[in-house]
């Protein structure tokens, strides 16, 4: 098996050699000693997490592409000096975070317990998306011959980003869907780690998890809270989970925690993550508040302006009129809830 997979992986590779030779597919950051943080340079900057115990290696999401995961996988062996991956951990089913499990066909997936998955659906996606990438590489591709010196290493990454998009997915891609799941916690006992799985409830997709470490002092959040090109990504679904929310965050920033870790751009601190905590209770006790007083929702958006705390957004590169839509946004979806 680990011989198949070492040439699986040497295949992948190669699909996208001349792809990102020249550039970096990495931003390799250590926590600690049992903790690596992966960051891929590209578009969307997804982050994946590497996890050392006494059972075996974790990785937590696993990019868009089998060709980044299996260099992922490369890197992690290099850095930890093993192989013996024993779970795959996906924050929520979105492509950008589970279309490499491929790559760790010994690791148990898991994941939250969401409709059965339809592989060929999802298959025929993916061809669909390497097509459409495959048609957008002549456009970068002279974008980056035109482009300043000052502009080349971002187009560079972008091209590179595609290149392995299209590799990966062209090259025998095969959907890893969870086969450990649940619905509203689950442990795993690493040995000297503990895995808290926690479902957040429905918010940007209807199966967003938070993943607890204990003994690193560590916590991830997948896409729900993002400030960084995107803002929190709470509000994705018709029907949210508001309530649930607020108690999950209210027990983890119970824990001590050290380090937030979203799946895309970089890490957070707890104090952040404790600002996102009271925007989203107050907005909702503030909604619940305007109803039982006979408001209605332009009556409600008067009462309950953007609170101060976000615009910090503006220093991230958000300008204050995106900001208010955003919270517009908000107010109206939870407005919507019953």
């Amino acid at each position: 098996m680990i011989t198949s997979v070492r040439t699986t992986i040497a295949v992948l590779l190669l699909a996208g050699l001349g792809t990102a030779a020249d550039s970096p597919i990495f931003r390799v950051e250590r926590l600690s000693d049992r903790v690596l943080l992966l960051t891929e340079n590209g578009l969307m900057e997804n982050i994946v997490v590497a996890l050392k115990s006494q059972k075996g290696l974790v990785i937590v999401d696993t990019f868009g592409s089998p060709v980044t995961a299996a260099a992922a996988r490369e890197t992690v062996e290099a850095a930890f000096g093993r192989r013996d991956f024993i779970y795959v951990v996906n924050t929520h089913p979105h492509w950008d975070h589970s279309w490499g499990n491929q790559v760790f066909p010994q690791a148990t997936v898991a994941g939250f317990q969401g409709p059965k998955t339809n592989a060929e659906e999802v298959t025929r996606g993916a061809a669909q998306m390497a097509a459409r990438m495959r048609q957008q590489l002549p456009e970068i591709e002279q974008r980056l011959q035109s482009a300043s010196s000052t502009a080349r290493p971002a187009i560079e990454h972008e091209l590179a980003w595609r290149r392995r998009l299209v590799s990966g997915l062209e090259s025998g891609f095969r959907p890893g869907p969870p086969a450990l799941t649940f619905t509203d916690r689950m442990t795993l006992d690493l040995g000297d780690l503990t895995l808290n799985l926690v479902f957040f409830g429905r918010a940007h997709s209807g199966q967003d998890i938070l993943v607890h470490v204990p003994e690193e002092k560590l916590l991830l959040t997948g896409d729900v809270f993002l400030d960084r090109g995107w803002m929190p990504l709470f509000c994705g679904q018709d029907e949210l989970d508001v309530p649930r929310w607020i108690a999950a965050l209210d027990s983890l920033l119970a824990q001590d925690l050290k380090t937030i870790v979203p799946a895309h751009r970089g890490p957070w601190t707890p104090a952040k993550l404790a600002l996102w905590r009271n925007y989203i209770a107050d907005l909702w006790s503030g909604v619940q508040t305007a109803k039982q007083a006979g408001q209605d929702l332009e009556g409600a958006k008067k009462l309950l302006p953007p609170p101060s705390p976000i615009f910090y957004l503006k220093d991230l590169g958000h300008s204050e009129a995106d900001i208010r839509s955003f919270h517009d946004r908000n107010l109206q979806a939870f407005w919507r809830q019953r």
